[in-house]
Order: C-alpha cells, then sequence, then structure tokens
C-alpha cells in the first residue's frame, strides 16, 4: 500500500468547519482544530464509502480506516495554522451583518412583496425578547419566501388539526416565522463560508434540509466541544471568575443558542430568534426548555396539548421572566411552569368567545364532520 502525506490543501468542506469552530470557539489552537476535523472525518458518511470504495485499502478494518484519514485526508497542524491566518483576514473584513430596516434596502434588494413580512417579524422579534433581523437574515428570508405557498399547501391538516391554527394571519404569521427560522440557518452558513474564503460555496445540505422541511436533523449531534470546556472546568479545585467569564462568552453561549432554537423548533415548529438579554439569562430560559422536554413529561404533555398561539405567550412569558429577573435560579421552574400552563389552559377553556378558544371550537367542529 503506497504510503501518502497530510493533504497539501483543506477542501471546502474543511474550510467550512474550520471557520465554524473558529467563529464559536476563538481560543482553538491548530492542534484542537485537527483533532475536531479528524472527529468529523472519521464520522463522515462519504468519507466512509470513498473508504470502502478504495482498492488499496484491503483489509477494511478500523485501523486502515485511521490511516486512511490519516493519509488521504486530515490536513496537518502547520497547514491548520497557516489557513488560521487567511481566516482571521477574511473575517476581519466580513463584519457582523447589521439589524434589516427599510433604510437598509439601498444596500440588500429585497423582493417587495417580502417587505411587509419583514416589517412585521421585527415587530414579533421585539414582542418574543428577540435579536431584530439582520440584513443577510432579511436577504434569506426574501429568497426563501417562495416556500411560503408551499408550506401552506403541505401543512395544511397539520396547521388545522395538530397546532389550531384555522385563521389566514394566523397561518401567514407561522409561515414567517418558519421561514425567518431557515434564513437564520442560511444566513449564518453564508457568514461562515465567507469567512472561509469559499469562492463558490455549496448550500445543498440545506436545500435537502428545507425541501423536506427538516429543520431537527441539523441540530442533532452532540457539541463535543462544550462537554470538554465543562470537564475542564469541572475538574479544577480553584476556578477564577475570569475563567467562567470566558467559559460563558466562548463556549457555553454558542451552544446555548443552537440549544434553544432547537428546543423551540420542537415545541412550536420553528424559533422565535435569537434572545435578546444576558447569557445569565439565556442560560436559565435554555435550563427551563431542558427542563420541560426532557425531565417533566406530564408537563411538556400538557405544554403540547395547548394550541400554537398559547405556546407562544407561554415562551414569551419565559422569556420575559428570565430576561427581567436576571438573578433568578431554577429552583422555582416546576411551580413557575406549571402555573403558566394552567391559566393558558384556563384561558382555552373560557366562553366561547374567546380567541383561542374559537380555534379549538373550530377543530372539534372539523373532527366531528
Amino acid at each position: 500500500m503506497m504510503k501518502r502525506g497530510a493533504p497539501e490543501k483543506l477542501t471546502d468542506r474543511l474550510k467550512s468547519i474550520v471557520a465554524e469552530i473558529k467563529d464559536k470557539r476563538p481560543r482553538r489552537r491548530p492542534k484542537q482544530i485537527q483533532e475536531d476535523l479528524r472527529l468529523y472525518l472519521l464520522n463522515n458518511e462519504e468519507v466512509k464509502r470513498e473508504f470502502a470504495n478504495d482498492g488499496e485499502y484491503a483489509q477494511k478494518s478500523q485501523r486502515e480506516f485511521n490511516i486512511f484519514i490519516e493519509e488521504r485526508k486530515l490536513p496537518g497542524v502547520s497547514r491548520i495554522s497557516k489557513y488560521l491566518t487567511e481566516l482571521s483576514n477574511n473575517t476581519a473584513n466580513n463584519p457582523p451583518s447589521p439589524p434589516w430596516h427599510t433604510g437598509t434596502l439601498s444596500r440588500e434588494r429585497i423582493e417587495t412583496e417580502a417587505i411587509p413580512w419583514l416589517m412585521g417579524l421585527q415587530s414579533l422579534r421585539k414582542s418574543n425578547y428577540s435579536k431584530p433581523i439582520t440584513v443577510r437574515e432579511a436577504k434569506w428570508f426574501s429568497y426563501l419566501s417562495g416556500f411560503r405557498k408551499t408550506y401552506a399547501a403541505d401543512l395544511q391538516d397539520f396547521l388545522s388539526n395538530t397546532i389550531g391554527i384555522n385563521d389566514d394571519r394566523s397561518k401567514n404569521v407561522f409561515l414567517s416565522y418558519v421561514i425567518a427560522t431557515w434564513a437564520e440557518l442560511y444566513a449564518y452558513r453564508e457568514k461562515i463560508d465567507t469567512n472561509a474564503g469559499i469562492k463558490d460555496p455549496d448550500y445543498s445540505d440545506l436545500d435537502d434540509y428545507i425541501a423536506k422541511g427538516d429543520m431537527e436533523s441539523i441540530y442533532q449531534r452532540n457539541d463535543r466541544h462544550l462537554f470538554d470546556a465543562i470537564d475542564r472546568i469541572a475538574n479544577k479545585k480553584d476556578v477564577s471568575e475570569k475563567e467562567l467569564t470566558d467559559f460563558s462568552s466562548r463556549y457555553l453561549l454558542p451552544s446555548l443558542l443552537d440549544q434553544i432554537r432547537f428546543q423551540e423548533i420542537r415545541i412550536l415548529g420553528h424559533s422565535l430568534g435569537e434572545p435578546d438579554m444576558h447569557i445569565k439569562s439565556i442560560n436559565l430560559y435554555s435550563d427551563i426548555l431542558t427542563w420541560i422536554l426532557a425531565d417533566n413529561a406530564a408537563c411538556l404533555e400538557r405544554l403540547m396539548q395547548l394550541v400554537w398561539v398559547s405556546k407562544i405567550r407561554f415562551l414569551t412569558e419565559i422569556r420575559k421572566l428570565v430576561k427581567e429577573n436576571l438573578d433568578e435560579d431554577d429552583s422555582n421552574i416546576d411551580s413557575t411552569v406549571n402555573e403558566l400552563i394552567t391559566n393558558l389552559e384556563e384561558q382555552e377553556s373560557s366562553p366561547s368567545d374567546n380567541p383561542i378558544n374559537k380555534k379549538k371550537n373550530r377543530i372539534k367542529e372539523q373532527e366531528a364532520r
């Protein structure tokens, strides 16, 4: 078997991964990034297929697969280090995207029909205690707005019978939330690939996910770096305030934002947008969602029985609570969550002129037919 050295160049996919690692873990060193890439390659299905079809590795053992990764796929530490300089220069020339408003239309063209939806979304973001949509996200929202009709048709039964949306206004708001969530994902990929210096970006994986309406698969991965960092903190006897602050900003926040988006998708079918609050509040918000989704089946069942508009109110109230009570802890999660759900259940069961109850009555009428 011919022995080969480490690849001289990083593929665009590996460049994109390195750029995302440095965006979320700025202090990651070349050797650590190499280990990140090794883990990615060892678990990549396309790489596994390539190995299986390579005649030079006859035994197809795990040992040979490790050698295949080392000799054919994994860039060396010096090559990664050299690329990090290029990445740093690209990132410096790609500043954060500012919030979108109609005054930015001269800088980024938006389809005319998407503008009213974006204006409505910015208002919703504010009421949901979320950061505003950025110019880059607005551009992708405009690009993806054609899915409004597709999703409206494909999700008709889901909207009416599962989450209790029957009026046109609520349907449009729900679809705006969904498209905005996809826009966040595309905008982030564009930012990362621009930082990475990729001239011909490939979004085919996201295209496949959005065509299937499958957001959850994007988040079904274990954030190994977060747990490595937690272990390092947990195993130290004396942890300084600076280390805790660094841990929160460098490791915890990026992972929490991904986790919160995934948690909200599970409850609502979409995200409410990045929470506009202190890291402590974001942490508590995620703790509450984790408690509901992973630790309290009875509470989750009650929450999922609520109609969509009630779930929005529930998450918004939780966001408001953690934002306005920065020093709150999670000791009262049980009573707080159950009290909120009980109040919403009572509103839904109130007289028929209640807007929420009207939707439930329409669902019952449709089922009776």
